[in-house]
């Protein structure tokens, strides 16, 4: 399911921070971005859900973060990255507490919030 919101969430205005298109040039002609551009957040599961971990091989978003890292992080920008991150967290993982019905057999997804202008992407040592 895909859901699009238009919607105010707020009254505050973002009126911008100034950029410089080259950093030690006085002349430079400058342009304005908003002032929240350019973060990834990338929780480990939604808000308000439980996030799990192996007692042995740590929790499901950091193991899958690093095979991922791993496996693609030298071709793929982050957020694709982030993306089969989720995959793997919500295919490869399933709680095994078979002593408590509650806890046995759940799932987790991360939760990814991006306002990223642009990719980013590892280089190779």
């Amino acid at each position: 399911m895909c859901a699009l919101l238009q919607a105010c969430q707020g009254d505050r205005l973002d009126p911008g921070i100034k950029m410089r298109t080259e950093v030690d040039s006085k002349d430079s002609l400058g342009y304005k971005i908003p002032i929240h551009s350019d973060f990834l957040i990338a929780y480990s599961t939604v808000p308000g859900f439980f996030s799990w971990r192996n007692t042995t091989n740590g929790s499901w978003f950091i193991q899958a973060l690093c095979a991922e890292l791993k496996a693609n992080g030298a071709h793929l920008d982050m957020l694709t990255l982030l993306t089969f991150v989720c995959q793997r967290v919500a295919l490869d993982f399933e709680s095994n507490t078979p002593g408590d019905v509650k806890m046995h057999q759940q799932k987790q997804i991360p939760c990814i919030t991006t306002m990223l202008t642009r990719l980013i992407k590892f280089t190779p040592k």
